[in-house]
């Protein structure tokens, strides 16, 4: 693929920099369940990092 040298106009002028409103893991309406034991049951989950964990008894 040859460059296309008759570009015009101006280059970007701000450095790129990653969105951090947006969450890392997004689990949506997510069940879980051991045989007739339902674990989790249609969560909606939104994490934005660092650790996380989910207990249960």
């Amino acid at each position: 693929m040859m460059p296309d040298i008759q570009q015009v106009g101006e280059g970007e002028t701000q450095q790129w920099a990653p969105n951090v409103t947006a969450p890392v893991v997004l689990l949506e309406n997510v069940s879980k369940s051991y045989g007739k034991i339902h674990a989790l049951s249609e969560i909606t989950l939104a994490l934005s990092g660092g650790v996380t964990g989910i207990l249960g008894s």
